[in-house]
Formats: C-alpha cells, sequence, structure tokens
C-alpha cells in the first residue's frame, strides 16, 4: 500500500464513510485534488493554498503541536478549484457537498500527523524506515 493509500484510508476511517467508498478510489481522487503532478504528494502546497485563502492561522494550528482549528466546507470552496472538487466528489460517487464536509474533516489531521514544531515533514527526503514510522501515526 503506498503513502496516499495509507492516507485514503485514514480518510475513509475518519469521515465515518460505512464502506461506501474505498480507499483506493479516494487515493486517486484525492491526487487529482491535491497534487500538480501525478506521482507526488505535495503537502507544501496543499498548505500554501490554504495559506493564500487568508487561513494562515488555522494552518498554523495543523502544524503546531496544538489543537487543530477546524475548517468548514466554505474554506474547502475557497481552496480548490470548483472543477477538481467535482471531479473529486463524481469520482467518489457522491455529492460535493458532503466530499467538502469529508475533506473540512480531513485534511486538517493530516497536515498535523505529517508536521512536528510547526514544521512538514520532508516526505521526499525522508529514508524509508523513517517514513513508515510516520505513517504509522496515522493510525
Amino acid at each position: 500500500m503506498d503513502l496516499f493509500e495509507k492516507i485514503a484510508s485514514k480518510f475513509v476511517t475518519d469521515t465515518n464513510n460505512d464502506g461506501k467508498i474505498d480507499a483506493q478510489d479516494v487515493a486517486n481522487a484525492f491526487k487529482g485534488l491535491v497534487s500538480e503532478t501525478s506521482d507526488s504528494l505535495d503537502l507544501n502546497g496543499l498548505v500554501e493554498k490554504f495559506k493564500k485563502a487568508n487561513l494562515s492561522d488555522t494552518v498554523s494550528s495543523w502544524l503546531s503541536n496544538g489543537e487543530n482549528k477546524p475548517i468548514t466546507a466554505e474554506h474547502i470552496d475557497e481552496v480548490f478549484d470548483t472543477e477538481k472538487l467535482k471531479a473529486f466528489a463524481n469520482s467518489l460517487k457522491m455529492e460535493i457537498t458532503e466530499a467538502k464536509e469529508m475533506l473540512a474533516k480531513a485534511i486538517p489531521d493530516l497536515v498535523d500527523k505529517f508536521s512536528s514544531d510547526g514544521k512538514l515533514f520532508d516526505i521526499k527526503s525522508t529514508d524509508a524506515t523513517s517514513l513508515l514510522d510516520k505513517i504509522k501515526k496515522l493510525f
């Protein structure tokens, strides 16, 4: 199971989707929504999108060791392109409103789990053992 699949499993679990969607489907849909390229998870780019939407304080809470500030479906609208959101929802066979709510619930935890002391983990330069240890923290 690759990194996207691990994240997708976490997404499915966190959003209490009751088995309606498959983790692999979520992984593929999330790649299309978040990444500029199909093979990399650009968490820095994701964080920057939220900062550009005037959510810097909220993002800082996800990166810090304290409690995560929540986001809403409206924030998801501000951060992501409407067509990409529609494609995400359609690929998971769900209403766009439901998809945005699920993303609003999952993204803060995702960023939180891949950060420490205010900084994102450098996934690309992390050795395999360290990365696996970090992924285990998701579960």
